[in-house]
This record gives structure tokens, sequence and C-alpha cells, in this order.
């Protein structure tokens, strides 16, 4: 049985209890109901001001229906459906939420000019990832394991782990962890400059700053070119003094180069500089010392060997000859026989279009008479190799192709080792000249 009680305050309308509903008719028709369990459902609602007016059927689909919006035909969760995008099925693991268009679709998240807008990603231990908006200063941040990951400020520079520094006007940095820097001109540009560095950044006031106390080194682009620097230790936020390791640069469409060092080229540097055109390779070594300075070391499993050094205004080109390094040492030994099996000859090159005459021997007639002055025997000939299974192929080669063509094996002469032969020949012919001038 059903009662109806009323009092100062309220109107209570009490069902029995057995499920039976709480009717509302309108004109001798069923407008609306409410069970006992407490679900309200009507056809309409008329009113004005704050009520509600032709409240839709209360289940999800009724509503979003009336409300403009398509009835949900995806997944199992809330789908706001404003334009039929085509796609027939989404993912069962991602269907609690669904927002679809015909064109473009968005979501918006509305907060104050000075909060953030949250999009938070939470399990039991609470929340886990976000991703965070600060309307006040411009600033997206990514955070997982609940701490802030990834940053980007309003001028859209980016720190990884850490919060990027403000640049000099016009350029954008990645930063990542506490020193490590990528950054650059903004605007697009063959000759405009692009960093990547360790321990450095660019300041506000356009010089190169340390971000901590320490040393520090980057790599600097622009123009064609590359440079390789570090810097010694400075304070935090200090300007750098650049060490240059390696520059390497474009100097016209046909020459390239690279200096190692501080390469100047008039005698005032200290540096090495390899450059090639589309004539020529060149090696230049300088230092702004004029005592001895041995610029170039040959070293080997026994020490160095060899060098070439300056001094004033020569170069000497120098091999291992230091007493301790020899034995079996022989004063007595014939020289002016060997000295006579020489046979010097005057020739041409074959490549030599100007048939330009040159003193000089053949190395196969010198090998048995100072053998140390040769290289390579005479005739050889380099083997002839082919592609194997696992070689890299260029273009248009294939398994047992020729790699290696057959080729000469070309001797070589190192004359100076003939010095010491010519220096005891004279002196036999000294001895032999004094010993007729006095017999």
């Amino acid at each position: 049985m059903a009662t109806v009680k009323s009092s100062a305050e309220n109107l209570t309308l009490n069902a029995d209890g057995s499920g039976n509903d709480i009717l509302f008719q309108s004109n001798g028709s069923q407008v609306g109901s409410l069970t006992a369990e407490g679900v309200l459902t009507a056809t309409s609602f008329a009113g004005s001001g704050a009520n509600l007016t032709n409240l839709p059927s209360a289940t999800a689909d009724g509503f979003f229906a009336s409300s403009g919006l398509s009835a949900k035909d995806l997944g199992d969760g809330l789908h706001i459906k404003t334009g039929d995008s085509g796609l027939g099925s989404v993912n069962s693991n991602f269907d609690q939420l669904i927002v679809e268009n015909d064109t473009t679709a968005g979501i918006s998240i509305l907060t104050g000019t000075s909060n953030e807008g949250v999009l938070a990603f939470s399990d039991s231990g609470g929340h886990r990832g976000l991703v965070r908006y600060a309307h006040a200063t411009d600033k997206m941040s990514f955070a997982t394991g609940d701490a802030d990951r990834m940053n980007i400020d309003s001028s859209g520079n980016v720190g990884i782990g850490s919060t990027p520094s403000s640049l000099y006007s016009g350029y954008t940095s990645l930063q990542v962890g506490g020193n490590g820097t990528l950054w650059g001109q903004a605007a697009a540009g063959g000759s405009n400059n692009f960093w990547m560095g360790q321990n450095v950044r660019a300041g506000t006031d356009g010089n190169e700053k340390a971000i901590t106390t320490g040393t520090s080194s980057a790599i600097h682009m622009s123009g064609g070119s590359i440079e390789l620097y570090c810097s010694n230790s400075v304070s935090a936020d200090a300007n750098i003094t650049k060490r240059y390791l390696a520059r390497c640069t474009r100097d016209s469409d046909t020459t390239l180069s690279m200096r190692i060092g501080n390469w100047v080229a008039n005698g005032t540097g200290q540096g090495i500089k390899f450059q090639a055109d589309s004539n020529q390779a060149w090696v230049g070594l300088e230092t702004h010392l004029t005592t001895s300075r041995s610029l170039m070391s040959f070293v080997n499993g026994n020490g160095t060997v060899g060098t070439i050094a300056t001094s004033g205004s020569a170069t000497a080109y120098n091999t291992s000859s230091d007493y301790r390094l020899k034995e079996n040492v022989d004063y007595d030994w014939d020289a002016t026989t060997r000295l006579k099996q020489l046979k010097p000859a005057r020739f041409n090159f074959i490549a030599d279009d100007t048939n330009t005459l040159r003193d000089g021997f053949l190395a196969h007639e010198v090998s048995s008479i100072v053998p140390e002055a040769i290289s390579g025997e005479k005739d050889a000939m380099i083997a002839e190799e082919l592609y194997v299974e696992g070689d890299n192929l260029p273009d248009g080669k294939n398994i047992g192709d020729v790699k290696v063509a057959v080729a000469p094996d070309y001797q070589a002469i190192d004359q100076s080792k003939l010095v010491p032969l010519l220096v005891k020949t004279i002196q036999e012919l000294e001895a032999r000249i004094t010993a007729l001038e006095n017999p």
C-alpha cells in the first residue's frame, strides 16, 4: 500500500516496497514514474529559470542522443559522437571514453589563467603519470613515477630530466639531464648555428656559458663547418673559453680542410691542418717555437723509431741511431768493392710526359748490394682478390667479381741508406791516396 505524508517542509510519497512504481499522469496519460529503488523516468519536464525542460531518458545513450549527439556504437564506455569517422570498432582495452567526429575531433581542458590543466594516470598507489600545463608560465610538463621527466617552456625549449635554461633571443634548445644540451637558431638557414654540448649552454647575453662548475665540451655546426672544442674549468654561468680540438670547414665547393689545435698558418699557432681540393691533398704542421721541436714521431713496438723535427729555419728527418740500440758494430769492412757494383743511371719516368731525365738507380740492381735501401721484390704483383660471402658488395658487384685486380707491386728505394757506403768508400780512397803520396 502506498502512503502520502505531509509536514511543514516535506511531501513524502512512499511506495509499499514491493517494487510498485509511483506513477505520474496528466489528463489520464502516464508521463513519468519513480520506482521504489529511486529511478526517475519522464517523457518531459516543463519549467523555466533553473528548471530543466524536456529532460531526456535517464540513460547515457538517451542523454547524449537527445543532446544532438548520436547514440554510442563503439565500445562499452562513454562514446561522444558528433559525426561518423567510418571506424567500425575500437580496441576493447581503450573504449572507456571515445570522442568521434567525421572531421577534426578534440578534448578541451579549461582552467583559470593562473591554474593548471592536468591529465593524470593513476592506480591504487596514486598518481603515476601526469601531463600538466601551467597557464601562469605557459609550461608543459610530462611526469612518470609521479615525478617530472620532461618540461617544455613558453619559448619551446625542452628539458628532459631537467628544467630548460633560458636562452639568447632567437634560439631554442633541448637539455638532457643536468648538463647535456642541443641548441640552435630557431630560424632556418644554411649559415645559422647549431650546437651539441656537455655542460655548456647559450646564455641570454649571447655567450656560451657553463651550466655547472667544471670543464665543458661542444660541437658547433654552422655554414658548412664543424668545430669540436673544450674549455677549462669555470664557475657555473661563467663564460667559457674555447680550446679547439678540431675544426672542419668547407673552404669552397671543391676544397675541404680540417684543423686540429690552434692552426694559424703564420708561425704563431700550434696545430695541424689537413686540406684536400680537386687537385691534391695537403698536410701542414705548425709550431710557434723556433727551438728544436719534433712535429711528427713514428712509433712501433720498439718505441719511437723516427721523427720529423724543425729548428730555426731547417727541418730534420731522423731515424733511430743510438748506440744502445745496436750490437756487432764493425768498422773494418770493404765498401769500395760494393760501391763499384752500383750502377747509377739516368732515366725518365714513364708517367712523365715531359721525359725529364733524372739521376738514380733501378731498385732491383741495388737490392743485392745495399738490401736495406730497397723495399719490395723485383717483378712482384698484387694478387687478384675476389668478392666472397660476407663482403659488403658495391652496386653492380656480385660474389666472385674482382675486388682487387692484378697489378704491379712496385719496388722503392731509400737513397739515404747509400750514404754509409759512400762515406766508407771515400775513407778507403783517401787512405789509398795517402799511402801513394807517402810511400
